[in-house]
């Protein structure tokens, strides 16, 4: 199968990680991978390591208001798909899919659209105006099924949908021997991994490092992740940071491509994000056996269950967020059973080995539909 995958960045976020994910575990003996977004950037080169054929090729969403460009657009598209004998395609957002589905409607390809975070009804209705009888939906996390699913069925009858929860590399992702260190050895490293968008909850965590600091003097805190959607956060949490005193406790790391050997060095993981799906971040630090302190947003607390592996509180609660980090800060060690925990459900339910035979099956399936389908006509 000639599989093409379409995202609307070219940096790497959460939804490119899982889309590296689906790459990286394709049979490449009987699937060809081919990524295309409207930009150059990291996820392609990083597709191309992966083997994959990688462009950049523009993403116009069709506008009556511009006849002309809809129509070059979807000439453009159709083109690309007959020329690439694409069999199906799986999509990392959903406003790239409207580009596509009146394309792929003619060409009777099937379309995977992978749901990464909840979207409206208003949007769903703006996407699909265009219906289709051979749209598949991929949900992250059993929530954003329970949620987005019904406005779906609203407006695509004919829809299925399915819950493959993201997975992670219990074998790659485990304490190792680095050569060379990242983080100080004399300080109590506390990281959170997350882009700068408001939504991630960064405030919180300074807020609550702000009532710790004075008591726990050894701590620094590590952001990890960068501006990616242009929103200029770092600045102003730069600001709010130094109103704290705390410009010697924060470091910003940006976008990093080795978020694994920050994890090796890591003592605590925070996630304080308000809204959130499945994070991979979360995943990757409980195989790493982190101790972890997480709001219980949306998809979170299928991985993470309060006081067996993590700590969990509400969103936009810092003072609550800065008592579970210190229960880990005043640990007498009995609170390592959590990490340890913690990396027991990552191996056993949310393993990348899991997670691609899904996908795998699901391919599998939508190609055999597609042939009987063919028989058919």
């Amino acid at each position: 199968m000639n599989i093409l995958y379409v995202h609307n960045v070219g940096k790497i976020g959460g939804a490119e990680r899982v889309t590296l994910d689906v790459i990286r575990g394709l049979d490449k003996r009987i699937h060809r991978a081919i990524v295309v977004t409207p930009e150059d950037g990291p996820f392609l080169a990083a597709a191309r390591e992966l083997g994959a054929q990688a462009s950049a090729l523009k993403i116009q969403q069709p506008d009556l208001k511009k006849p002309l460009a809809t129509m070059l657009s979807y000439r453009r598209w159709l083109n690309f798909l007959r020329q690439n004998e694409i069999d199906l395609i799986h999509t990392g957002d959903l406003f790239v899919t409207r580009t596509l589905i009146r394309n792929a409607n003619q060409l009777s390809i099937p379309l995977v659209c992978h749901v990464h975070f909840p979207i409206d009804a208003s949007a769903l209705n703006w996407i699909f105006k265009i219906g289709s009888d051979n749209c598949h939906f991929v949900y992250c996390s059993q929530e954003l099924h329970d949620t987005v699913a019904p406005r779906i069925e609203t407006v695509l009858k004919a829809a299925s949908h399915q819950v493959i929860h993201n997975g992670v590399d219990v074998d790659r992702f485990k304490a190792f021997e680095a050569q060379k260190r990242l983080l100080p050895t004399e300080r109590t490293n506390i990281g959170i991994v997350a882009n700068l968008q408001e939504r991630k909850g960064h405030l919180d965590l300074i807020e609550a490092i702000s009532t710790l600091y004075p008591n726990h003097p050894d701590i620094c805190v590590h952001i990890i992740g960068g501006d990616l959607f242009g929103e200029s956060r770092m600045s102003f949490l730069r600001k709010r940071i130094g109103e704290l005193e705390l410009d010697d406790v924060f470091v910003f790391h940006g976008q990093v491509n080795n978020v694994r050997d920050y994890l090796n060095e890591l003592d605590i993981l925070v996630c304080a994000s308000h809204e959130e799906a499945f994070p991979i971040s979360i995943l990757e630090a409980m195989a790493f056996e982190l101790k972890i302190v997480s709001t219980d947003v949306n998809g979170i607390p299928e991985a993470l269950t309060h006081e067996y592996s993590g700590l969990l509180v509400h969103p936009h609660n810092s003072a609550q967020m800065a008592k579970n980090i210190e229960r880990y800060l005043k640990g007498d060690g009995s609170e390592n059973k959590l990490g340890l925990q913690a990396r027991k459900v990552v191996v056993e339910r949310f393993s990348l080995s899991r997670f691609n035979e899904q996908i795998q099956r699901l391919y599998q399936q939508l190609n055999q539909q597609k042939m009987e389908t063919s028989n058919l006509i």
